[in-house]
């Protein structure tokens, strides 16, 4: 798809039945806020689904299989970098691969503000080993999601590609996932307060209070404001696009 792309974007998942999910600490097994949100998830970007993997034998869901709370906190942790407009003379460095930038002095500041910067716009999915390179930006009033390396033997995404929606369809999806998870978890905290798993260590009043904490983290996200000095970004640019 190419960058002028419009298309709807959904961050979809699923949590795990409660009687199927595996606790953690081995001969003292013990669960968490976020190990009961294990599940799957992937990314609906129209016809595209980014982390969503080719059917295999017996595989009910065919998309990451993880604990949702971590696509969760990485995507509020990316959020306030996603949102910061980006001027148009940095958004071809943006877009990028820093990987295929000149090597830069790793002793000068600036070097520091361009490397921060530029990761501060990629979702963290490193955890998932051959996962492909996911990065999000803003400029004037439409964000593109933009991926790389996504391997087409095992992902059912292009190699590559980049879709654009509207800053307020990008919010919304954030918005969403945040209400949809929290209100999920909430049924879900209910059903394990009312009958605990049996052998299995839960704090429950730790597991009330993270779930009345946990509410408020995209608020938190919104508030949140780069530190980015853009004097130092746009010298980076021309350092590494004479």
């Amino acid at each position: 798809m190419s960058p002028g792309d419009r298309s709807m974007i959904r961050f979809r998942f699923g949590l795990r039945p409660l009687a199927e999910i595996a606790p953690w600490g081995g001969d003292r097994p013990n669960l968490s806020w976020f190990g009961l949100t294990d599940g799957w998830y992937w990314i609906e970007l129209g016809d595209v689904d980014l982390l969503r993997h080719l059917p295999e034998d017996g595989d009910e869901h065919p998309a990451v299989d993880y604990y949702v709370a971590r696509f969760w906190e990485d995507l509020l942790r990316l959020f306030p970098a996603v949102i910061e407009d980006v001027p148009a003379a940095l958004v071809d460095l943006l877009r990028s691969d820093p990987r295929t930038w000149p090597e830069l002095d790793p002793d000068d500041p600036v070097t520091d503000s361009v490397l921060t910067w530029s990761t501060d716009h990629f979702l963290d999915v490193g955890y998932l080993g051959n996962a492909p390179t996911i990065r999000c930006w803003r400029h004037g009033d439409q964000v593109t999601i933009g991926w790389q390396d996504s391997d087409p033997s095992r992902y059912t995404a292009p190699p590559s590609g980049e879709v654009t929606v509207s800053l307020s369809e990008f919010l919304a999806a954030v918005g969403d996932l945040h209400q949809a998870l929290i209100t999920a978890m909430e049924t879900r905290v209910a059903e394990v307060i009312a009958a605990p798993p049996p052998h299995v260590a839960i704090d429950l009043t730790q597991l009330r209070a993270e779930q009345a904490d946990r509410a408020t983290w995209l608020s938190h996200a919104t508030a949140r404001q780069p530190a980015t000095n853009w004097s130092h970004i746009h010298t980076a640019a021309h350092r590494i696009h004479p």
